[in-house]
């Protein structure tokens, strides 16, 4: 199974804005960057303002490719097993705002980026958090 989405990086001081994954699905009771899966005919900024009104309930002004990032591996706790690859477009967004006109379908949250740890993260989220972390993504913080 491959899945293509688009995923959002929420910045506010030293916190980033991760969704709960609930209890279905290869990441369940994880965090994850808020986004997901990109449908027919939607470009990937389309398909991210999309995923951030219904799962956050929020709109943003500024967007900006920071990376592509894919991960394979073997789900077996699932009937049948199979494999997923996963490919994201990874985005910086700016301007977060409430949308009055909808409301978060999930869990949400700002966590302190300096105290996530790898087994809490989707593999995207834990591949940006552990880049801020390391230094390597200092920019994102002074850019836009």
């Amino acid at each position: 199974m491959t899945r293509i989405g688009a995923y959002g990086i929420a910045l506010l001081e030293k916190n980033i804005l991760l969704v709960h994954k609930g209890p279905n699905g290869c990441y369940r009771g994880l965090f994850d960057l808020p986004g997901g899966g990109i449908e027919t005919g939607e470009t990937p900024e389309e398909a991210l303002r999309r995923e951030f009104l219904e799962e956050v309930g929020m709109s943003f002004g500024k967007m900006h490719l920071l990376d592509n990032l894919s991960h394979t591996f073997a789900v077996v706790d699932e009937d049948p097993n199979f494999i997923f690859h996963q490919f994201g477009h990874i985005y910086i967004v700016h301007h977060l705002q409430p949308s009055p006109y909808h409301y978060a379908e999930d869990k949400f949250e700002w966590f302190k980026i300096a105290e996530l740890k790898q087994e809490q993260l989707t593999p995207f989220a834990w591949e940006i958090v552990r880049r801020i972390q390391e230094g390597k993504l200092a920019h994102v913080f002074t850019c836009c």
